[in-house]
């Protein structure tokens, strides 16, 4: 549902510019499912948009921005409706949702299994 929380963890660490480690792989993160919505008309799918929001450091909770990797394979569209390009389905953001993932799964329902992996780009935390 729509602003329940999420919790996901790094596959690779963050590093800074100079290749310092910041926050190492397996690091705990955190955000809200931002949208959540479920089309019954042709091929049924359900399209989740989600927004990661803080990284556990040491203990400490710290706001994190992550922006979600469009040009990346992992982000498929199943069903019609996309934008194809080269073989290749693109996203286009609603208004207002530039940071958040937005996935879209076959079927009236979805669940997202532990596992599932998806890439992002780091702005800042």
């Amino acid at each position: 549902m729509a602003g329940d929380r999420i919790e996901g963890r790094l596959t690779l660490p963050v590093r800074d510019a100079a290749q310092k480690v910041l926050a190492p792989a397996g690091t705990r993160v955190q955000g809200r499912l931002m949208r959540v919505e479920v089309r019954h008309t042709g091929h049924p799918d359900v399209t989740v948009a989600l927004c990661w929001e803080t990284i556990e450091i040491d203990g400490v909770a710290r706001r994190l921005l992550l922006v979600p990797n469009r040009e990346s394979r992992s982000w498929k569209r199943f069903g019609s409706g996309a934008l194809p390009s080269r073989g290749m389905e693109i996203e286009l953001p609603q208004r207002g949702e530039e940071s958040y993932g937005v996935f879209h799964f076959p079927g009236e329902h979805a669940i997202i299994q532990s596992g599932f992996r998806s890439e992002w780009h780091t702005g800042w935390f």
